[in-house]
């Protein structure tokens, strides 16, 4: 099956709060210097990624790539399923490539933006694997984030208190 991470989210994400996400993606996905590659809409592989204000869409280069990590304000998924709370279910298998870095980093920064009842995230591996993402998150925005283990997945909490807004 492959090294893979899960997340559940609000079908519509609100519009404000996507649009910091999808900066905060541009500015970590360019300065990562990561290199990553997203799929147009004729599903060609284009080199760079795409960030904006409708969806954060990269993979990795080459042999380094695996699956697309694939986030869209509203979900346009053709076969959607939802947990017993209205959130649809989601996932990107990166076989531990190196864009996985990348990918912990979305989902930190996806559960930052939205809050933990619009986007729960999980993962096959442990709250130790996710350790590397979380230090370019914090290093690249100044933050002061934690990700621990809880029922059913994982939270991000904000040690510092800081808002949204300040990223």
């Amino acid at each position: 099956m492959g090294y893979t991470h899960y997340w559940y989210r609000k079908p519509e994400l609100d519009s404000q709060a996507f649009k910091l996400f999808a900066k905060d993606m541009n500015r970590l996905l360019f300065e990562s210097r990561i290199p990553v590659t997203y799929c147009d809409n004729r599903w060609n592989d284009v080199d760079g990624f795409e960030a904006n204000q409708d969806r954060v869409n990269f993979n990795g280069k080459g042999e380094d790539s695996h699956e697309t990590f694939l986030i869209e304000r509203v979900s346009e998924e053709k076969f959607q399923q939802f947990d017993d709370n209205g959130l649809l279910f989601s996932f990107t298998k990166t076989a531990y490539k190196p864009y996985d870095i990348l990918v912990v980093a979305g989902l930190i920064l996806g559960q930052f933006h939205f809050g933990k009842q619009a986007f729960k995230i999980s993962s096959d591996g442990e709250v130790s694997d996710w350790q590397v993402g979380l230090k370019l998150v914090n290093d690249t925005f100044g933050l002061k984030l934690e990700v621990r283990s809880v029922a059913g997945g994982l939270d991000v909490i904000n040690t510092a208190g800081m808002i949204k807004e300040a990223v």
